[in-house]
Order: structure tokens, then sequence, then C-alpha cells
């Protein structure tokens, strides 16, 4: 969920709804990407490109990669599945050894239960459209609170889930992340914590929901650098 923009003056209200904790982002060290300095003026970015976009039968898919922790590269792969849920999938390279990962999820609910075993957290709203979310094995969960704003200068309370990657001491990091809606007075969704499995050509997440089984091939990321060009196909990939 997007925060909304809330206020203009500089003080400590803007600098939340513009920080990157208060968005749906992946940080390193609790640290944003670049630094706001104020309303209008930011600090240096670095390059940042969408790298491809693919439509599939049944989903879509668009991956991304900024340098703004240089030397550390983060990539992202959205992949929406049409009516049944989103996948995101995030990875790292040229990150130190003693970097810490953040994942942050912006929920526009009071009502959100954490199961503290797997990190996994869902929005509980009566009537409304709820949020099960299933990071990947390895990360721990905290409930934040958080704001959202609709209009100038009113915001409504909500929650934020922080996702905290254990420290590996691994150079190139990667996680998936399931984003599933569904009905409280439908049947809670079965969905396994996804697995991302290193093959020498890229990344493969695997997981299970409802009883069937997904996967989804992601490409080798210096076949991706933009500096070296990437053919994009316009219309699509079907």
């Amino acid at each position: 969920m997007y925060p909304g923009r809330f206020t203009y003056r500089e003080d400590a209200d803007r600098r939340e709804f513009k920080s990157a904790a208060w968005h749906n982002t992946l940080v390193i060290n609790g640290r944003d990407p670049f630094e706001y300095i104020r309303t209008w003026e930011f600090g240096p970015q670095k390059p940042g490109d969408i790298l491809d976009v693919r439509l599939q039968p049944g989903c879509k898919v668009a991956i991304a990669r900024h340098d703004n922790y240089e030397p550390a590269i983060h990539f992202r792969a959205v992949v929406i599945m049409e009516n049944e849920f989103l996948l995101v999938v995030d990875w790292v390279e040229n990150l130190s050894p003693d970097d810490l990962i953040q994942l942050y999820f912006h929920l526009d609910s009071t009502r959100v239960v954490l199961d503290p075993e797997t990190g996994s957290a869902e929005t509980q709203d009566e009537g409304m459209a709820n949020m099960l979310i299933v990071p990947s094995v390895g990360l721990s969960g905290e409930l934040l609170p958080g704001r959202i704003s609709d209009l100038m200068d009113i915001s409504r309370p909500s929650t934020r889930l922080c996702l905290t990657a254990s420290q590996s001491g691994a150079t190139t990091r990667a996680f998936a992340t399931l984003v599933v809606p569904w009905f409280v007075s439908s049947c809670r969704p079965s969905v396994s914590a996804p697995q991302i499995i290193r093959k020498t050509d890229g990344l493969c997440c695997e997981f299970q929901m409802n009883g069937k089984s997904h996967t989804f091939e992601l490409p080798q990321t210096s076949s991706m650098d933009p500096s070296l060009g990437l053919h994009r196909n316009p219309k699509g990939i079907s």
C-alpha cells in the first residue's frame, strides 16, 4: 500500500511518509536508498532500470534493478498471477558479509496477526479483501505502526510488516515473498513458504498454494545488466 503524501511541511511526519520503511521495498542496514533532504530535494540517486517486462499466459512479470546501495546491487522481480497472488523475488549481489537486509510491506489494516515462527502475517478485516503474506525461510517478522493518508493533512492508522533476514555472511542473497488476497468469509488459502533455488543460469522459486505446485524461473542477473544491452519485446512474451 502506498502511504500517500499527508503533508508538505518540513517535519517528522513528512520524513516518515517519504521513507523507504513506510513503503513496500527492500533496504540494507535500515538505510534509505537515497537521502531525503527536504521537500523537492533529495540526495544523489544511482541508476535504476526496468530490465524486462513479460506478458505470459495467466501472469505478468516485471524485473528491475537499482544501484543505490552500491557496491551492492538490488534486483526485484514482481509476478502478478491473475486473480490469485503476487510473488515478489528480491536478490542482492555484492553485499558485505555483515550487511543486514530488511523487507517492508505497508498494510492497509490495523488488524494484523503475525506468526513469529514463520514471519508470515495476515490481515483479518471483516467484509474486506485481506492479505496473507508468506516469506521464504530465514526471514523473521515484526509488526510496526504506520499511517496511510488519502487526503492532505488527514491520516488513518495502518500496520507495517518488517521482514529481517538473518545475517548469513553471504555476498549474494535471495528472498521470495508471496502476497495472497483472501476474504475472511471464504476458506483461508493454504500456502507453503516459497523456496529459492540457485541455478547456474539464474534462480528458481517453488511453492505450493491450495495443493497446487508453482515454479517460476528467473534469468541470470548478469544477462540483464543494462550496460550489456537487453532485448525487450514490446509485445511481451506469450
